[in-house]
């Protein structure tokens, strides 16, 4: 899979783009953030419509959870020590 997600905010910006591979239920890749300059690894599991994984770059980490339910996706990114807490994002196909 790849993905690019871009962000901007009254008190921030992010630029994010990554390539994961999935196999057997475990997924892996690499991901950059061109913002900040950073670049690092994700590792984690996808299993029926969930995706759990950690993100690893530097001196940023963070959890990454995606839930699938029908036409409805929802990201969660929590990052650790870094002055976002949090990104939340609901996606709706129609």
């Amino acid at each position: 899979m790849r993905q690019r997600l871009r962000c901007r905010s009254a008190r921030s910006y992010f630029d994010v783009a990554s390539d994961v591979i999935y196999r057997d239920g475990t997924i892996s890749g690499t991901w950059s953030e061109t913002t900040h300059n950073v670049i690092g690894q994700i590792i984690g599991t996808a299993r029926r419509g969930r995706i759990r994984a950690r993100i690893y770059g530097g001196a940023f980490t963070a959890r990454l959870t995606v839930v699938t339910v029908g036409n409805l996706q929802r990201v969660t990114i929590t990052p650790r020590g870094f002055h976002v807490r949090r990104v939340a994002v609901t996606l709706r196909r129609s």
